[in-house]
């Protein structure tokens, strides 16, 4: 107990005298800002919860819950922390990515180009005819398993132009792009009601208010109540619907029996056991980070850690995003590589045999780096700051609209996600090579068109007069 309280306190100290430059809402669209909330979130405030209210809280049925092994996975998450916060810092400083700039000219960004709009329309009303408003059960739930990994891709475009006309309406003020912006936000907010999905809104809610900010426009609170009001509803219907069983989750099932089922929720339970049960305590059961890494750390200790996740971490996860002729390069059937959360749920938050059950366990980049050097995989984060920092530069501060838009992304695919290191690398690779793509041939296509209409002969409207000169 003693030594899980000095670690605690050295923890606030730390924030105490550090804090403010890393978790301060000025570097809210910053990789650093996120890491910390969830770190905080998932360690030190999940260890006070587990020290408090350790009887209602949801936990493995294999962690052993004894003061002394909290320790070393608190201790471990705050080496690793500590280690990224100092290199993010350091590279932000070498390269003078914080020098010179700030967001007060509305006029910043141009306007995203006419042409690469509507091409990324046209692919992102592909993804959206085909995957959330199909009709087949089978793309309500966590696959997509009838529809092409082709059509799947185009997902990137699919969030690109909801972005881009968020971005086109502020620059241009034209109601057609606010049009277009809030129907692909429609189809999203209708898709995620149906299969009771949380983090597309209100990761949305964060990627557009970022978004406007980096416009130039300032965001007023009003906005940031009406998203907490509203991400706190949709939790709360979410997790009431699931109450009543994954069969109301499918596009069989009438709109009305949705709201049956709220309605019974509410009959049994008053307001305040429904903000309990349906809120606080299922948002505090994702934050089981802490949890996950005390158990691997035990598993680890009894020498009972020989798959090949163990060894290598989510390293063969890669191969999703590379040609299926490649896909047994590490032994591994291509088929299992993405349940790497199902994996580590069974074999060790429930300790079964792998894959016996279908239950998600989140791992994230803490645990995995401890997977793959043990104490020495804290040095990853190193890396995870050089890359954090370097797109953040790029992207973000640059001018190019299509960059911020491109960082907003990458933000919502990977950064806002606490996930293994290649998690949605598949959806990165080929978003990527999407965008620089189209950006070549978009720039070959101008270069190309330039020198004609250099030689062109000047027409007579075009000529200047007296008047105009």
């Amino acid at each position: 107990m003693i030594e899980l309280g000095l670690l605690l306190a050295a923890i606030l100290i730390y924030y105490l005298l550090h804090g403010y430059k890393f978790i301060s809402l000025r570097r809210l669209p910053e990789p650093i800002f996120i890491v910390n909330i969830g770190f905080l979130l998932n360690f030190p405030a999940r260890a006070v919860a587990l020290l408090c209210f350790q009887e209602s809280l949801e936990s493995a049925p294999t962690f052993s819950f004894d003061l002394d092994t909290l320790n070393p996975a608190l201790l471990y998450s705050f080496l690793c922390i500590t280690i990224f916060n100092e290199s993010y810092e350091y590279f932000l400083n070498r390269w003078q990515l914080n020098d010179g700039f700030s967001i007060t000219d509305k006029e910043a960004m141009s306007p995203v180009p006419t042409l690469l709009y509507c091409f990324y329309l046209a692919l992102g009303s592909i993804y959206m005819y085909y995957v959330p408003l199909s009709s087949s059960g089978k793309t309500w739930g966590s696959g997509v398993e009838d529809v092409s990994r082709y059509i799947t891709a185009l997902q990137f475009a699919f969030d690109f132009i909801i972005l881009s006309s968020v971005l086109m309406f502020l620059r241009t003020r034209r109601a057609v792009y606010l049009a277009v912006g809030v129907m692909f936000l429609g189809v999203l907010a209708y898709h995620s009601f149906f299969i009771t999905a949380k983090y597309p809104l209100i990761a949305y809610s964060l990627m557009l208010a970022i978004l406007t900010g980096r416009a130039g426009y300032r965001i007023p609170r009003k906005y940031i109540l009406a998203v907490a009001v509203i991400a706190t509803l949709n939790i709360m219907v979410s997790y009431s619907t699931r109450y009543y069983g994954l069969e109301l989750i499918s596009p069989d099932v009438p709109l009305s029996a949705r709201f049956t089922a709220l309605s019974e929720v509410f009959d049994e339970f008053s307001p305040s056991e429904i903000l309990q049960k349906f809120f606080l305590f299922k948002i505090t059961d994702r934050y089981v980070y802490l949890e996950t890494l005390t158990v691997y750390m035990q598993y680890a200790d009894l020498g009972e850690t020989e798959d090949l996740y163990d060894r290598v971490g989510s390293l063969p996860t890669a191969v999703l995003a590379v040609p299926t002729a490649v896909g047994n390069l590490f032994g591994v059937d291509k088929s299992s590589l993405e349940h790497m959360h199902v994996w580590f749920g069974s074999k060790y938050w429930y300790g079964e045999a792998w894959p016996s059950m279908s239950v998600v366990i989140p791992i994230g980049r803490i645990n995995e780096s401890y997977m793959m050097g043990r104490w020495l995989g804290c040095l990853l984060f190193v890396g995870y700051a050089y890359l954090f920092a370097r797109v953040y530069g790029a992207c973000y501060q640059s001018n190019d609209p299509l960059l911020v838009i491109y960082y907003l992304l990458i933000y919502y695919y990977y950064i806002l996600v606490d996930d293994f290191m290649f998690y949605q690398f598949g959806t990165i690779v080929y978003a990527s090579a999407m965008y620089f793509s189209f950006m070549f041939i978009y720039k070959s296509m101008n270069r190309n068109m330039k020198p004609e209409a250099a030689h062109a002969p000047a027409r007579e409207e075009d000529l200047p007069t007296v008047a105009g000169r």
